[in-house]
């Protein structure tokens, strides 16, 4: 046995035995090497006799909440070592939390499986724990206790509800890139694009980049803003800031008086992630007034993120931040990113992938690498393949998904928003061989489907307008049919009527 392997069994060895609240040794070398064989972050939060709980991220495994596990390492032996784990899963367990209870004895591993549901929980055996951590995959080891104890459709990761997690998020390197600058700007594009999972993302790198601008940059969900009004939204920025009650009672008109005590409290610049603004911008004009003012004074920095309502504003000089704003269009995914963002998550869930390129391409050719299609498209193929006897997926699983209703129902969605006018420019625009067209050839094809007086300006308008509804993608300079489904299943009387298949 390698002196490593001997290590790892003394340790385990002594797990069993338990530890007191100043000598926890056995509990801390346990968790350099779980961070040592898996690379997983550790964050130890409370030490006590034959306890330690710590939250972990392990992302590199996509599975549902695998970037935040809750986690107990439970010593020594008894009914109250049992009673503390159970009161542990009670407390920390929520639906799509990942659960982790580390036991240091069989025994008592036993003990604790028979009093906790079975679900979003893995309760590891000292068995289990130093067959992880000696094999030579440790990473496979842990995924195939997950397997064995959890139902593999509750460990599914691919979610359209809410932004991507950090295992999930996959791509727009340049677009992060943009935002780790000094400049404000904005992010505009279709809702479901990632536009919020980029922001999550940019300060989740922050955080643990451990960059001192991390504390200094707050995230404002304008989603949950209530009161509309300037007043309203400047309180909302402010309580965010700092929730005082000289926040609590801010007018707008006082609001770049409180960015500038608050960059004098901090110490730097306050960068503001402000998020869903469409809902406030049309109501709120002076306060993102002074907004705008205060971030060209230099008392803050601006990344505004939202869809049709920013896109429009930032494009007309009658908007504060009308061409004043670097613009950030999210576009498609390219297909080495959709195969991670696709089957990195089916890898992980035991399936075996059978021509693998051959399934990337075939999701992107379908999704248009859209992220928020791929993910729904993930989610559905495994369901598909859950379906299936075995756990293989091959391409002509994909096949099953392309003619899936509820996937042609999603993929075709964007079809409903239009009205009759746009609606026959899309029968025009699917109709036509090449899926990618210019602004001129744009322009033409409005003019070919009876849109009169269109000139290249308004042209360039309604092609974005499509983007935001997305029947469009943008894609270098180009606007491009959002996914193949919609020309595929092409149907002029149905889309005339506006219906849906």
């Amino acid at each position: 046995m390698s002196a490593d392997a001997s290590g790892i069994s003394s340790m385990v060895s002594r797990l069993a035995l338990g530890w007191r609240e100043g000598h926890p040794e056995p509990a801390h070398e346990l968790i350099h090497y779980w961070k040592e064989k898996l690379g997983a972050t550790v964050e130890i939060k409370d030490i006590d006799d034959n306890l330690v709980r710590f939250q972990m991220d392990l992302g590199a495994i996509r599975l549902l909440g695998m970037e935040d596990v809750y986690c107990l390492l439970v010593g020594g032996a008894g009914s109250a070592a049992a009673q503390a784990a159970r009161d542990f899963w009670a407390k920390v367990s929520d639906a799509g939390r990942m659960v982790m209870i580390l036991a240091g004895s069989d025994t008592l591993c036993r003990q604790i499986a028979s009093s906790i549901p079975r679900g979003l929980c893995l309760i590891l055996s000292s068995q289990d724990l130093e067959r992880i951590l000696k094999d030579s995959d440790p990473r496979l080891q842990l995924k195939k206790c997950l397997w064995e104890q959890i139902p593999k459709s509750l460990l599914v990761p691919f979610d359209l509800e809410h932004p991507a997690s950090g295992n999930m998020f996959v791509g727009r390197q340049d677009e992060l890139g943009e935002l780790h600058g000094s400049s404000s700007l904005a992010i505009a594009g279709p809702g479901r694009i990632g536009k919020t999972s980029l922001l999550h993302e940019y300060r989740r790198q922050l955080v643990r980049g451990r960059n001192p601008l991390a504390s200094v940059t707050f995230f404002v969900d304008f989603y949950y803003c209530q009161d509309k009004t300037p007043d309203g939204v400047a309180r909302f920025v402010a309580m965010k800031m700092n929730g005082t009650r000289r926040s609590a009672d801010l007018f707008a008109g006082d609001l770049d008086h409180f960015l500038r005590s608050e960059r004098v409290r901090l110490g730097r610049i306050p960068h503001l992630l402000l998020d869903e603004v469409d809902g406030v911008l049309g109501t709120a004009e002076a306060a993102f007034n002074t907004l705008g003012k205060a971030a060209r004074e230099g008392l803050c920095r601006l990344i505004l993120s939202g869809k049709g309502v920013l896109f429009t504003a930032l494009n007309t000089d009658r908007s504060t931040f009308g061409h004043r704003l670097d613009l950030i269009r999210p576009e498609p995914l390219t297909q080495l990113a959709v195969r991670e963002l696709a089957l990195g998550p089916l890898r992980d869930l035991g399936f075996q992938l059978i021509e693998p390129e051959r399934i990337a391409a075939e999701i992107h050719n379908l999704t248009g690498g859209l992220p928020q299609h791929v993910q729904f498209c993930g989610k559905r193929l495994t369901k598909l393949a859950l379906q299936q006897p075995g756990l293989a997926i091959s391409a002509c699983v994909v096949e099953d998904l392309r003619n899936d209703p509820a996937t042609w129902q999603h993929l075709t969605g964007p079809l409903k928003d239009l009205d009759a006018g746009t609606r026959k420019l899309a029968i025009h625009l699917l109709k036509q061989q090449s899926a990618a067209f210019s602004a001129s050839a744009l322009q033409s094809a409005c003019v070919q489907s009876g849109l009169n007086g269109i000139t290249l300006e308004r042209a360039t308008e309604i092609g974005d307008t499509l983007v935001i509804l997305n029947f469009l993608s943008w894609e270098r300079g180009r606007y491009r049919v959002a996914n193949r489904v919609l020309r595929e299943h092409l149907d002029e009387k149905l889309l005339a009527e506006g219906g849906a298949r």
